[in-house]
This record gives structure tokens, C-alpha cells and sequence, in this order.
């Protein structure tokens, strides 16, 4: 009796996860439509939130979107910082150099976010600030 509990739960869960992926799925397309203008109106502040949504649940294709969104400013305000935290290496290397430029010590840590997702340029700017004490205790 136990066994095809387990069995029904396991079900359950597949099916539930199943579902999960096609609602994830539905609300990314939801945002391409509203992002092309595909049977609607194009409203970029609507496919902003859907990409966020999906993103949340997961979704890849809807979080490289999104970080096109925040760094844009599509219908959002624009956000390098937030670009950087879910996007690739080289928009946190981009996000870095513009606060070193601002004499930011923030940049030091979007060096770090590059450096950790193998940007070998910021391994070498981190390199150059801890050598040289910038911006960084010696």
C-alpha cells in the first residue's frame, strides 16, 4: 500500500512539474508578444513583467531578456547592477569598468561577479586594485 502511494506522489509531482514548465513556457510567450506587438499593442513594460515571471520560474530564454531589458531600460528603468546579477561575465566586467571609472569601490565587487564567471579581464583588473591598494584595504 505504501509503495503505490510513493508511485502516486512521484506522479503527482511529475505532472505537477509538468505543468509548471508549460505555464513558465505560456508566460514568456506571452512577454514576446507583448514585446513584438504580436496581436496586440506593443507594450514594453508588459513583456517586462512576463519575463521577470518566467525568469523567476526558471526560465532561461526570459532571463536573457530580461537582462536585455534592464540594461536598456525597457520597460523598466534602467539597471546595470541588476543586468549583472542575472546576465553573463561580460555585463558585469562592462558594470565594473564604468564604476572604476567613477573612482567607484562598488566596482570591485562586479570585478568579482566577472572574475567568478571566468572573465579573464577582471581577474586581471582585480589583480591591478589589490596590488596597487585602490579602492581596497592592503
Amino acid at each position: 500500500m505504501d509503495n503505490s502511494r510513493e508511485s502516486n506522489r512521484k506522479k503527482v509531482r511529475r505532472i505537477s512539474s509538468r505543468q509548471h514548465s508549460i505555464d513558465t513556457e505560456e508566460i514568456y510567450r506571452k512577454g514576446l508578444a507583448a514585446k513584438n506587438g504580436e496581436n496586440t499593442e506593443r507594450n514594453m513594460r508588459d513583456a517586462f513583467k512576463s519575463f521577470k515571471k518566467a525568469s523567476k520560474n526558471g526560465h532561461l530564454l526570459a532571463t536573457g531578456e530580461l537582462v536585455d531589458c534592464y540594461l536598456h531600460g525597457r520597460g523598466c528603468q534602467r539597471d546595470y547592477s541588476k543586468a549583472s546579477k542575472l546576465g553573463d561575465a561580460k555585463i558585469a566586467l562592462y558594470y565594473g569598468k564604468r564604476l572604476e571609472i567613477q573612482k567607484c569601490a562598488k566596482c570591485v565587487k562586479y570585478f568579482w561577479m566577472a572574475s567568478d564567471k571566468g572573465e579573464k579581464e577582471a581577474t586581471q583588473r582585480l589583480a591591478e586594485i589589490y596590488r596597487a591598494g585602490m579602492m581596497v584595504e592592503k
